[in-house]
């Protein structure tokens, strides 16, 4: 009797734990698509949820939402498209906070070279300079270094960060201007150059709960993991510099 009334309460666990998990839906810039990957994972095990990532440009993700587009948070690679939803809000301000800072560097196909000068002839690869974070922040360092109308004829816009580091791995470009975060997780390129954080806006990543979310609850304790002590050794590992204040 006393055995079979365990095994009853630990059904009734089962089933109210199975009654409280929340599937999440979190919108994330590509640049952390695996640094999320591996956290999401170490939520799940922690949490009960589930998490479904969708990654891409922080401008394509943002659209998504204002369209519609179910999501419970988004985490982005650039503070002007979080500005966009929050003032429009689609993203609880009570929630935003700078999760992450990053740096821009050069790339190059492993075992080439170059110099990012008025005498460049290659092929540049970039972010959309106009919806992807990392070409936005890519715009500022060539207008600095008054390379933009220059080089403009020999620019590859691709619609993420990823994607450039992809066109520089297939040696397709010359060059390419990613996240230092990109970079690392690559053996096929070397970064030649990191630009000097004067040259672009500080690179941060905001993130927050979306107001339409249908799992507010959840998604909070996902922005609470975001800032722990095991969410940040991921980050870390993968070269992330983590700004928020957290941990246990």
């Amino acid at each position: 009797m006393k055995n079979r009334m365990i095994q009853t309460v630990a059904v009734l666990l089962l089933i109210a734990s199975s009654v409280c998990a929340e599937n999440l839906i979190v919108l994330a810039a590509a640049s952390t698509t695996d640094a999320m990957n591996e956290i999401g994972t170490l939520f799940m095990k922690q949490s009960g949820h589930t998490v479904q990532f969708s990654f891409g440009s922080s401008g394509a993700l943002a659209r998504q939402i204002q369209n519609g587009a179910p999501a419970d948070v988004f985490l982005s690679a650039n503070e002007k498209w979080m500005d966009t939803l929050e003032k429009g809000g689609a993203v609880s301000s009570a929630t935003r906070t700078d999760l992450l800072a990053n740096r821009l560097v050069l790339i190059v196909p492993k075992g080439r070279s170059a110099t990012l000068d008025e005498r460049f002839a290659g092929r540049l690869a970039v972010g959309s300079m106009k919806s992807v974070p990392a070409g936005m922040y890519a715009k500022q360092v060539l207008e600095k270094m008054s390379l933009l109308e220059i080089l403009k004829p020999r620019l590859v816009s691709c619609d993420s960060v990823r994607n450039v580091l992809f066109f520089v791995e297939r040696g397709e470009v010359d060059a390419g201007i990613v996240y230092s975060t990109d970079a690392k997780i690559s053996d096929r390129v070397t970064i030649v150059s990191v630009f000097p954080e004067e040259l672009h806006d500080p690179i941060r990543y905001p993130v927050g709960v979306c107001t339409a979310s249908a799992h507010a609850a959840a998604a909070a304790e996902f922005l609470t993991f975001l800032e722990s002590d095991e969410a940040r050794a991921v980050f870390e590992k993968l070269g992330f510099s983590v700004i928020a204040e957290g941990g246990k």
